[in-house]
């Protein structure tokens, strides 16, 4: 299990401003070309990467600390 690290005050303002029409979050975009791709191994490959970075692994919490 990863030790949660608290969201520096930046982050925090970024989610509280979130909402419907606002993401303070980035989207990356991948162009595949043809003959396509293989998902399993895409997914595989993703999952290992993920698993060798924990912070990858974080999940944001509600609890906002002291």
């Amino acid at each position: 299990m990863v030790e949660p690290v608290p969201l520096s005050p930046e982050d925090r303002v970024i989610l509280e401003r979130e909402g419907r029409k606002v993401a303070g979050h980035a989207c990356k975009v991948i162009r595949l070309e043809p003959p396509g791709v293989d998902y399993e191994a895409l997914f595989a490959m993703l999952d290992r990467r993920i698993r060798s970075v924990p912070e990858l692994r974080s999940r944001v919490s509600a609890d906002h600390g002291p």
